[in-house]
């Protein structure tokens, strides 16, 4: 069985999240269906990664990064995001559900949990 585990991600995470993010298999099943520009991955990842509670945690199968599963945060609803995503070769093997109970019990308490995702996405 694969040791997975997560942590916080850090700056020296960002151009990795970047390369993943715009890997086919990640952006074709992606609700926007597109590439990001490094600009906007910048802005983004910046605007979570010095929040004080992590949002953004790097997904570890055997030591090795492999993903990232991350909240966002709508304070209006008082709820949780969840979104998720695995690189292809590290998909099918029971990581992304360990992944996200792991990401659940360090998230802020109190707040509803929600989960969207496409149809062709299991």
């Amino acid at each position: 069985m694969v040791d997975v585990s997560i942590r916080p991600a850090c700056s020296w995470d960002k151009w990795q999240i970047f390369d993943w993010r715009n890997l086919p298999f990640i952006y074709n099943k992606g609700f926007s269906g597109q590439t990001v520009t490094r600009d906007q991955h910048n802005e983004w990842f910046y605007s979570v990664i010095w929040r004080h509670t992590p949002r953004v945690f790097i997904i570890e199968a055997d030591g090795t990064p492999c993903g990232i599963v991350k909240f966002h945060y709508f304070k209006k609803l008082n709820e949780d995001v969840i979104s998720i995503y695995l690189i292809e070769e590290y998909t099918n093997k029971g990581i992304g559900p360990r992944a996200i109970k792991m990401a659940c019990e360090r998230r802020m308490p109190g707040v509803l949990l929600v989960a969207e995702f496409l149809p062709d996405n299991h």
